[in-house]
């Protein structure tokens, strides 16, 4: 299973000491660089990302859609919507409600697109 993840739901529970409940419910969930660039602007998260093994940093191949989507949403909310994309994620943690808005209107649209193209 595949998760991605913006900055703020890894960010809120390490404010609250529950960042656990991600790693229980999830094996592994990954992030693009501007996630991982905003949550080491805070000593505390970046010593909790340099020793967490569960996190993985992967980034975009293709910048196209996050080029749109940063049009409108900050850095972190483009590349997680447009990685979630790219790489075909099961889950996309978003809390923001323009992010969740655009977030759901691109992946209606990709995932019309692959029926077309697909057959299906």
């Amino acid at each position: 299973m595949i998760v991605i993840s913006d900055t703020s739901g890894i960010s809120n529970l390490l404010i609250i000491d529950e960042i656990e409940i991600l790693r229980l419910a999830f094996d592994e969930v990954v992030i693009p660089p501007a996630v991982h660039e905003e949550l080491s602007r805070v000593e505390g998260h970046r010593v909790f990302l340099d020793g967490c093994a569960w996190i993985r940093l992967v980034g975009l191949s293709d910048r196209t859609l996050f080029n749109r989507l940063s049009q409108t949403l900050d850095i972190g909310e483009s590349e997680a919507i447009a990685l979630a994309l790219e790489i075909n994620a099961d889950f996309l943690l978003i809390d923001e409600a323009r992010g969740r808005e655009v977030a759901h209107f691109a992946w209606s649209q990709y995932n019309w697109l692959t029926w077309i193209v697909g057959g299906r």
